[in-house]
């Protein structure tokens, strides 16, 4: 000690600690001398300085299970020696066993209230012969050694916690007059400044001002009642730019007692402009930037609940396009959008004109007006919706022009008044699409009120439509037949196969009460291919019987002959059923091929090599223009019953009819005439040359075993 300790005091810090292990190895022996801080948790040394073979080591971790140090944490022993057999004895220690050491001196270091704070270890590669100089020498150590363990614990926690403060996390620290002392870089570039501009700064010089921001005294107040405050802020930046931030506060004390107020400044501009991204995702239309469905359901209720309040009344406005579709279809989804952006432009400038009303987009070509306080009474807010429909019709009839194109688009709308007595907020939307349906089956460019009536309706339609779904898996559906013949001599041509319901213990229903519910959806496309495969099944009977009609004649509806695979369904049909090419006419209205006239051709020629017939139904009474004729590969035209109605008693039927019969021939169609029912209108068509004809005066469809007994008897 005596030739130590005047060195030692020649030293501080981590030449101490150097100069230590150096000296210690020197006069004790020892091949390797240690020393190193030990957390209090953690059961490991961090080795802070290592002499070995009189050579100094890097810094390293080691581990205090199975070696002899865990005495300083689990025994209050100061010094702890073993004279030999260390490396036997503690076999799991991995530096005792690879230099084969044999005795150990160690000395615990501990704070004031005995937690460990590090060791001091000396081992030998020989046993120890006299311990007792070693035990005094390390007792005597013992608190220059601690002295300099603490020193050294603390610079390290002041060198985290500078770390801490220098983070990528804005910090200052303020007095009690909310002065900045102390900041980092970090809060320093959110400020656009430099750290010691920020000095003496007031807070209030950095706070920008927004509405809804707490004020500083009411944070101070916080802080004081319960030591700490975390809020929203928006902080001034040099250049003028203003960012919101995130912000906690703490208080804390000095040494003698004066507060002071750390505070940790998060920038979250980020953060709310990409929440407020999500909310406009969330609430708007992509395309329009309208209001979208899922705003407008829930601003309802805002907008129902205020009228009741207010004991006011208003109106919802359910707008569809009429004949958007066919713009889609026929000019492309790009001529569709940009139409639909111009839609929602025009009525934006409508709504703009009116006092508190919401505008959204609801789907494709479906757009909501909500207008509030139309009236105190129901007579008077249905009159004002009225001249706001109106005013709506009027705006939809001019043109929109698109890349070049003059586009024309109506709108049919239904519209519900709120509030009501006894309907829930999801009814006011359903009522309003309800109404528009209404209107759009009456007449496009339409207004409907909805009424209790449609509501009605709309069940009635629900559960027949449930109920034939339930028919069609049921076999409760039926084919009939109705003959058709040749004027001129009375034969047998052909029959139309017709579709008929008779629920088991009902009357039967008619076709022209459910076909146009099935009509409405996809039921349909299953009903007619049920139909297709039924009337081919009894063709290929027929033919392979040589009993029935040669031709037989099926409807196919709009959205059916539309279907992607319906002609992929004919043709597997045709190879099921060979003996229907060239016997199987497909009957389809005018409106049906017109609806996509391009599409519709294709179809068409495809079914023609297939060996099908094809045949327009209801001819003259949709578009009534024969210039699409002569695009269509058609074979038969069939006369509609209103045309043949009064041709025995009115010139103009007549005349009419004469026109398509000539028309007909030019491009070598046959005619066949519907509806016939007297034995005049029968004359009047043969004496003009009509080719054929169907009807009760013949034949009124029936079974296919009444139909066998009628072509035997009529035979």
């Amino acid at each position: 000690m005596t030739q130590l300790m005047p060195l030692l005091w020649r030293y501080t810090g981590q030449d101490f600690f150097n100069q230590l292990v150096l000296q210690l190895a020197g006069l004790t022996g020892a091949s390797m001398v240690f020393a190193g801080l030990q957390h209090q948790q953690a059961e490991q040394v961090r080795v802070i300085a290592c002499n070995q073979q009189g050579r100094l080591c890097p810094p390293f971790n080691y581990d205090l299970a199975g070696t002899p140090c865990t005495f300083s944490r689990h025994s209050q022993e100061q010094v702890c020696i073993y004279n030999s057999g260390i490396a036997e004895r503690f076999s799991d220690d991995h530096i005792l066993v690879e230099h084969g050491l044999q005795a150990y001196a160690g000395l615990a270091l501990r704070e004031p209230g005995g937690q460990p704070l590090g060791v001091l270890v000396l081992l030998f590669d020989q046993p120890l012969a006299d311990s007792n100089r070693i035990r005094t020498l390390l007792s005597r150590l013992d608190p220059r050694v601690t002295a300099e363990l603490r020193q050294r614990r603390t610079q390290e926690q002041l060198m985290v916690a500078a770390t801490a403060f220098e983070s990528r996390e804005g910090i200052f620290i303020a007095n009690s007059r909310m002065q900045i002392q102390q900041t980092n870089r970090a809060f320093a570039r959110l400020c656009g400044q430099e750290p010691d501009s920020l000095s003496g700064i007031s807070l209030t010089e950095l706070r920008a001002h927004a509405a809804g921001m707490t004020d500083i005294e009411d944070i101070v107040q916080a802080i004081d009642s319960r030591g700490w405050w975390q809020g929203e802020q928006r902080l001034q930046r040099a250049d003028g730019r203003t960012i919101d931030v995130n912000v906690q506060i703490s208080k804390i004390h000095d040494g003698l007692g004066i507060p002071h107020y750390v505070h940790y400044v998060e920038d979250i501009s980020e953060q709310k402009a990409n929440r407020k991204r999500i909310e406009k995702m969330a609430y708007f239309d992509e395309l329009t930037g309208l209001h979208n469905r899922r705003f407008m359901v829930e601003h309802i209720s805002h907008t129902v609940a205020l009228a009741e309040y207010e004991s006011t009344r208003g109106a919802l406005l359910l707008l569809d396009l009429d004949g958007f579709k066919n713009i889609n279809d026929s000019l492309g989804y790009a001529i569709g959008d940009q139409l639909l952006i111009q839609v929602a432009e025009r009525l934006r400038c409508f709504s703009q004109e009116y006092e508190d009303v919401s505008l959204a987009r609801m789907a494709s070509d479906e757009f909501v007006l909500l207008f509030p306080r139309l009236g105190h009474g129901y007579s008077a807010t249905k009159t004002r919706t009225e001249q706001l429909a109106n005013a709506l019709n009027e705006l939809f009839s001019m043109p929109f022009e698109v890349n070049g194109l003059r586009l024309h688009v109506g709108i049919s709308a239904g519209i519900s008044v709120f509030p009501a007595t006894g309907v829930t907020l999801e009814e006011y939307l359903r009522q309003a699409d309800t109404a528009t349906h209404m209107a759009k089956r009456i007449a496009q460019g339409r207004h409907v009120f909805f009424s209790q009536e449609m509501a009605e309706e709309v069940q009635e339609r629900l559960q027949l439509f449930n109920a034939l779904q339930q028919a069609l898996k049921n076999e409760e559906l039926t084919l009939h037949y109705q003959p058709q013949v040749q004027l001129d001599n009375n034969r047998i041509i052909g029959a139309e196969a017709l579709l008929r319901w008779q629920p088991p213990g009902q009357p039967p229903i008619p076709p022209g009460h459910f076909i146009p519910v099935a009509e409405e959806t996809s039921l349909i496309c299953d009903i007619g291919n049920w139909v297709l495969q039924k009337a081919c099944r009894q063709l290929q009977h027929w033919q392979q019987n040589g009993t029935g009609p040669e031709r037989l004649s099926v409807n196919i509806s709009a959205r059916h002959f539309h279907s992607p695979d319906f002609v992929a369904r004919i043709e597997a049909l045709l190879q099921q059923y060979p003996a229907c090419r060239h016997r199987l006419t497909l009957e389809m209205t005018e409106s049906v091929l017109l609806e996509n006239l391009a599409e519709s051709r294709t179809r068409m020629a495809r079914l023609k090599k297939l060996g099908l017939w094809l045949s327009i139904d209801d001819f003259g009474t949709g578009y009534s223009s024969f210039a699409y004729l002569k695009e269509l590969p058609a074979d038969e035209l069939k006369l509609d019953r209103s045309f043949i109605r009064h041709v025995d008693e009115t010139p103009r039927d007549r005349a009419i009819i004469a026109c398509i019969l000539q028309l007909s021939r030019e491009l070598s169609m046959t005619v066949v005439a519907e509806g016939v029912e007297t034995q005049s209108q029968r004359s009047q068509l043969q004496a003009m040359g009509c080719p054929a004809c169907q009807g009760f005066l013949l034949a009124r469809p029936m079974p296919e075993e009444a139909l066998m007994t009628w072509l035997s008897n009529t035979g």
